[in-house]
């Protein structure tokens, strides 16, 4: 077996996008699948709209999405340290952070739910973690902590 190349991929990304990011879209997948009603009780209170099984299949393709994204970040990435990959990656998986923030703040604006007073736990924990993930998304593809080389990432 040929020596293993060092990896341009500094350590805090590598367990972001290797252990931390797969492991919350698979426990968002599981949610999604096993408990719809906790799940959409999350992103709408069920004193506002209960939670109606017929509707189960759009949390099950969402669970796809999910688990597509934790497959590339657990298979894709820990065989490659191209940094092109890499970032492709979290480009594609930044789009869907930008368009789960946007629905839940879109559903928030139908709920007249907007105000940081009449958010619940629940609200604030689902956009703190998509947001934070969001984050450390655009600080890799800004190249914050990655090596230059010619002002050119390395």
């Amino acid at each position: 077996m040929p020596p293993k190349q060092p990896t341009p991929i500094p350590l805090f990304y590598r367990v972001a996008f290797l252990i931390i990011d797969p492991l919350i879209a698979v426990w968002g997948a599981y949610m999604n699948i096993f408990t719809p009603q906790v799940t959409v009780n999350a992103f709408v209170p069920s004193s506002l709209s209960p939670y109606q099984p017929l509707q189960s299949f759009l949390l099950h393709q969402i669970a796809g999405g999910l688990l597509t994204c934790a497959i590339l970040d657990v298979f894709l990435l820990r065989q490659t340290n191209e940094l092109w990959i890499w970032r492709t990656q979290q480009w594609a998986q930044l789009a869907y952070d930008v368009v789960i923030l946007g629905s839940q703040a879109y559903s928030w604006g139908l709920q007249g739910r907007l105000s940081l007073a009449v958010l619940r736990v629940e609200d604030y924990g689902s956009f703190a973690i998509t947001a934070l993930v969001g984050l450390v998304r655009t600080l890799f593809l800004v190249g914050a902590g990655l090596k230059r080389k010619g002002g050119k990432l390395q």
